[in-house]
């Protein structure tokens, strides 16, 4: 899962420190396809850096969100402080405020049901995604990650073919 700020919580980058990851980031490699798909569903404050809103259950369904920090004085801590959908965790008390979204859906799983039964993340890192898939039958499998024309797969340690989807026009 992700991490989703607003304007008075942590910058983005400072989360990679501690093992969080974000969709917001400064990332000079910024794909035109991402910025694209992030232009459709938030707003942008510079060339690379974005604002979520906790209001945008598909932006945040689309970029693996399922933590959403923020302060008493962020412009989403009323909406997240009000929504069913959201819950403060604890301690409640500090400074930064972390809410979890209750619906909130892993950055992958099958294309068709949106399901992960049968799918487990063994490995995350910054250039490698590992996961244990076990289905009875062939299925399709989707990542929300940056494309990259160098992204590679293997099952089973075959390589497969890997699809970007939806593709660009």
């Amino acid at each position: 899962y992700r991490v989703a700020v607003d304007l008075t919580a942590p910058f983005p980058q400072m989360l990679r420190h501690y093992g969080l990851a974000t969709p917001q980031g400064f990332d000079p490699f910024l794909t035109t396809s991402y910025k694209r798909l992030a232009e459709a569903l938030t707003s942008f404050r510079s060339n690379w850096e974005f604002d979520l809103s906790a209001n945008r259950w598909d932006a945040l369904g689309a970029f693996g969100v399922r933590y959403f920090l923020t302060t008493e004085q962020g412009p989403n801590y009323q909406a997240l402080k009000a929504s069913p959908d959201f819950h403060l965790l604890e301690p409640a008390n500090t400074y930064y405020k972390a809410f979890e979204f209750t619906d909130a859906k892993p950055p992958y799983g099958w294309v068709r049901d949106r399901n992960q039964t049968g799918i487990q993340a063994s490995r995350w890192q910054p250039e490698l995604r590992e996961l244990h898939v076990t289905t009875p039958s062939a299925a399709a499998l989707y990542l929300a990650e940056q494309w990259h024309p160098g992204w590679r797969a293997w099952i089973d340690g075959v390589p497969v073919q890997v699809q970007r989807y939806p593709a660009d026009p």
